[in-house]
Parts: C-alpha cells; structure tokens; sequence
C-alpha cells in the first residue's frame, strides 16, 4: 500500500523540526507558545485524518479479501473447502458401510433366529400331536374296557338276580332255619365273595334289574342261605355305607337311632326344675363368657325347640325355655351389631 503526501504534509514536517530546535532556547514568548500549540493541534488533527483514511483503506481492503473467500467457498474451489469436504465424504462412505454391514448381521441373526423357532414351533406340535393321539387312543382303551366290564355287570347281574328261583312267587312263611355252629376262625376277617358283591354293587347302582319288576321278589331263603355261608366276623356290606356314615346316622333323642331315648315323660318335681333352672343359668354364663354355645346353652334340650313346651302342659319348663331362648337371641344380637366379638366365640 502507497501513501502519497501533499505539499501541506512536507511544510507540516518541516514545522515540526523547526518546534524540535527551538525547544531548547530557555525562553519563549506567549504569542511564540501559542503558534507552536496550533501548530501541535493541527499535527493532531492531521494525523487523526490520516488514520481514518488508513482505516478506510484496510476496510475495502478486508471486504475485497472476503468477497473474494466468499465466491471461493461458492465456486467450491477453496483449498480448506476441498480438503474439509473430502474428509467428510470419506466419513460418510464408512458410515454407510458400516450401516450396511450392521444391517446385513441383523438380517442373518433373524434369518436363523426365525429358522430356529421354526423348528422347535414343528417339534412342538409333533409332540403335542403325539400326546394328544396317545390320550385319544387311552380314552377308546378305557371306554372299550368300561363298556366290556359293563357288559360284564350285565351278565353277572342277570345271572343273579334273574335266576329260576326268583321267578316263584311265595310268601314268607315262619320257618325255623337251622344253622350249624359257626367256627371261630383266627385269621384276619374277610368278606365272602367280594369280587362278586363288588361287580353287584357297581350293576345295583347302574341298573334296576332286580328293583323295577312290578310283583314282589322273596328272597328270604336266598338270604339265609347265602348268611349260613360266612362264618364268624364276616360282614357282607356295601362300598357306598362306611363306618362313618353309620356312626353318623346315630341321632339323639330320635328312638329309632339312640337307644338310650325313652319316651316316657313324668312330672319332675320343683327341687328337680330348680337344678335344671340353675344348670341352665351356669351354661348361660359360660356362654357369655366366650364358651361355645352347643356345648353351654344347647345342652339344655329343652332350649334347642321351645315351641314344643307348651305353658299349659309344663309352666315351668315353658318360661325356663322362651325365657332363656329370647335372651340368647338378644344377648346376640347386641354382640353381633357392636361387632366386637370373635367369629368363633359367638356363632
């Protein structure tokens, strides 16, 4: 860059100099100061001019500069330009083939994967046809024997029940069956023909050979008959009727189950009606007490149906037991609304 001064500049410079010199006389006048102060303002202003122009200069200087980068990186002609987009280009290309491999492995891990469930989805339904043909072919086996067996039943039932003998009609006539002494035997007790007496009572339950015939069957010498077979501690019985249940059917104060039940009623006497009033007041407040009510209360027959006992018959015994029997129910019902008791205490 040139800079060409002006005459004013070379006569500016020279009065410089001249400053210079006289600055080492020891004196100087007023008028003298103030021409040499001028002079330095102007020197100033002169040179403030002359940077801006400076500055002008190197601002059209720096915008020619970018105007020129600028249709540079347009023209993609740049040499950072070309370097910077060659590098990207080449990071682009290895991400793609790097996209690309990822994608042809995860194409071929579900390739295998799939051909995989594939196999175990058929090994599966051939063991699942498998056990469902051998459960069909169990299920026919178990009817055919079921239906055989039934056959069986039929046959042995008819053989049975339906024999000659049955067919005569007679009635029972009061004969003395005499049977020999049975013998005791020390082995363990056993039941006589229970093969039979099995099928028997699985063809009784199914069919209604021997029960469905509209005219009376007597089987009264059939029965002592086959009874004079079994010797001591043999039992004929039913699958069906257990020990339980027999034990079950005994019911109290119902004569034909408890033998201890007797009908007959007496008048008891008032030292009798008072102990029974006073057991019943003791049960009563066990009860309260958290007692079980079927082991307290309940023990008092006469509590379990009040309405039996009527006033006219029994006074005492009437107001003992409606008496009672409304208290109870009270007695729960408050307990039962204040919900603060346990199930099993008050049921």
């Amino acid at each position: 860059m040139v800079v060409q001064m002006t005459e004013e500049d070379h006569q500016e410079s020279d009065g410089e100099r001249e400053l210079s010199d006289s600055d080492s006389e020891s004196e100087l006048d007023i008028v003298e100061y103030e021409k040499r102060r001028e002079q330095c303002f102007r020197l100033i202003v002169l040179s403030e001019i002359q940077f801006n122009k400076l500055k002008l200069i190197l601002r059209d200087l720096k915008i020619k500069q970018l105007t020129k980068r600028r249709q540079e990186i347009l023209n993609q002609v740049d040499p950072e330009f070309t370097v910077k987009h060659r590098e990207l280009q080449e990071e682009f290309n290895a991400r793609v083939k790097l996209a690309e491999a990822i994608r042809c492995l995860e194409m071929d891990s579900l390739e295998r994967r799939t051909v995989g469930l594939t196999g175990i989805a058929q090994t599966n339904q051939d063991d699942n046809k498998v056990i469902v043909q051998e459960k069909i072919r169990e299920r026919i086996l178990n009817k055919i024997q079921a239906e055989k067996e039934h056959q069986l039943e039929i046959k042995i039932v008819k053989s049975y029940f339906l024999d000659g003998r049955f067919d005569l009609k007679r009635e029972r006539s009061e004969e003395n069956f005499d049977f020999p002494p049975k013998k005791t035997r020390s082995g363990p007790l056993r039941m006589a023909n229970s093969e039979l007496r099995e099928l028997l009572d699985k063809a009784s339950r199914k069919l209604d050979l021997p029960f469905n015939n509209e005219e009376p069957i007597d089987i009264t010498n059939r029965f002592f008959e086959d009874c004079s077979r079994l010797s001591l501690g043999e039992v004929v019985r039913y699958d069906s009727f257990s020990l339980g249940e027999a034990m079950s059917a005994v019911e109290l104060m119902d004569e034909k189950m408890d033998i201890g039940m007797k009908k007959g009623l007496y008048e008891s006497s008032l030292a009798e009606q008072l102990t029974t009033y006073d057991a019943t007041l003791c049960a009563f407040v066990t009860w309260l007490e958290g007692s079980c009510i079927g082991q307290t209360l309940w023990t008092n027959v006469l509590l379990t149906d009040p309405e039996r006992v009527r006033f006219d018959e029994h006074p005492v015994f009437a107001c003992l037991s409606h008496g009672f029997y409304q208290i109870v129910m009270i007695v729960k019902s408050i307990i039962q609304n204040a919900s603060v008791y346990e199930e099993v205490h008050f049921p």
